[in-house]
Order: C-alpha cells, then structure tokens, then sequence
C-alpha cells in the first residue's frame, strides 16, 4: 500500500524505493495518512509512513506492528518558510513554539509507544 505520487510524502518515499532499488507491485494508493494506515491495521496490507502520520492516527498503534528501517533510513526536514524582513519575531516564535509542542506534547504519547523513534528525531538548531 502506498501513498499516491500526488502526494510529497508519496513522491519521497518512491525516491527512497528507487534509491533501493527496489520495486513492489502497486495495488493500492491512498492520499491520507488516515486511509491508509486503518487499511493496514485492518490487514489488507503493509506500508512505509512517518512518525507525523502515525501521530495522526496514533489509536491504531496497537493494531500496527511498526518498525525502524534498517537498510538505507531516510528523512525528511519540516520548515517554516517566511519573507526576510516580514513579520519581524514572528517566524521564529512560531518554529520554536511548534517545535516545542512537538516534543513536549505531541510525540511523547508516541515515544512511549515506539520507543525505538524518539533517538531517530533530529530537532535541527532551535531560533
């Protein structure tokens, strides 16, 4: 099950695939996170995901078996773009706040789930 290639999350994980040189048949393509992970966890197939989808639909958890990849792990960075010289503060209040939610409110029900995952985020310079 995948992603669709309409998606940035679809596109990358297909590069990853690619970079593997690997290739499975594509049978089914979901454009959420939400479709696709409750099709797993109802057994119609496995998947690749990030730890944000999961966090979207962390009640499935138990129902999943997730694992780490452990031959050519990849990532991805999360931005905050804005204007140089708009919004004054702005900007950089808002990644550091978000950032902070993350860790502090949002992956720790995750973290304590898989705890494999908490070493494997990277949270990039603060500021």
């Amino acid at each position: 099950m995948r992603y669709s290639l309409r998606s940035a999350i679809g596109r990358q994980i297909e590069r990853q695939l690619s970079r593997l040189r690997l290739s499975f048949p594509i049978h089914v393509e979901f454009d959420t996170a939400g479709a696709q992970l409750a099709a797993v966890a109802n057994g119609a197939g496995w998947s690749m995901t990030t730890p944000l989808c999961l966090l979207q639909e962390q009640h499935l958890i138990p129902r999943l078996q997730v694992a780490p990849l452990t031959r050519g792990p990849f990532s991805r960075r999360i931005s905050l773009v804005a204007r140089q010289g708009d919004l004054g503060e702005v900007p950089s209040v808002m990644a550091t706040t978000a950032r902070q939610v993350l860790r502090e409110r949002c992956l720790p029900p995750l973290f304590s789930e898989l705890s494999w995952l908490e070493p494997e985020i990277s949270w990039g310079e603060e500021g």
